[in-house]
């Protein structure tokens, strides 16, 4: 797939997991309230009881105790089993928010890496072309430098040779390593080098860094 494509698939992908991400989002404050409304309605029936049973140890009795203690216990009974399973819901509720972000974020990084990749494409393709440009522009002077007479050729072809282009290939190494090229050290670098531009280096190594 071009990586164009691929990025507005990638875009198109972080849509839908944005949507799930909030629907999770959504469906775990939803539990969250269903089991805080549980847990504090026993609160307010364990509390209701405290008062009837502190009532009754001070000697204060009502003829509808019994009947009001043993609705109170039945209703925290039930409650206590609906809590046990709002702490259940609440747990996957959790879990599936916290998957649903992670996935969001997988889907961010892997858009910035096609962006990335995106923009390395175009700038290997302008560093190709001006890798090209300086090949021949160094061929340019040396042509200029090879008509001057013999007794300034050893001058003229230190002005020649205009930028090292030794230290220009290693620095190619260097990118190459840098992004964890899989090629052997030295066998490629990261852009196609113009034909012009390695040839100059051959020479080079060939002729002790003179470009002759």
């Amino acid at each position: 797939m071009p990586i164009q494509d691929n990025l507005e698939a990638l875009a198109a992908e972080i849509e839908t997991t944005k949507t799930d991400a909030r629907q999770a989002a959504a469906v775990f404050a939803e539990v969250k309230d269903y089991r805080d409304q549980v847990a504090g309605r026993i609160v307010d029936l364990a509390g209701q009881r405290a008062v009837i049973v502190t009532r009754r140890a001070g000697g204060d009795f009502h003829a509808d105790d019994g009947t009001q203690l043993a609705l109170l216990a039945a209703d925290i009974e039930g409650l206590q089993g609906m809590l046990v399973d709002a702490d259940a819901a609440l747990v996957t509720a959790a879990a599936q928010q916290e998957q649903a972000a992670c996935t969001l974020a997988r889907a961010y990084a892997a858009f910035s890496a096609a962006e990335a990749r995106l923009a390395l494409a175009a700038l290997d393709a302008h560093a190709s072309a001006l890798l090209g440009l300086l090949g021949d522009t160094l061929h340019q002077r040396h042509a200029a430098a090879a008509k001057l007479p013999a007794d300034d050729r050893d001058i003229q072809a230190t002005i020649a040779r205009g930028v090292d282009l030794q230290q220009i290939w290693l620095a190619e190494l260097a990118a190459a390593r840098a992004t964890r090229s899989t090629a052997p050290y030295g066998s490629r670098p990261v852009w196609p080098v113009p034909d012009s531009l390695r040839d100059a280096v051959t020479r080079l190594h060939l002729n002790n860094g003179r470009l002759v």
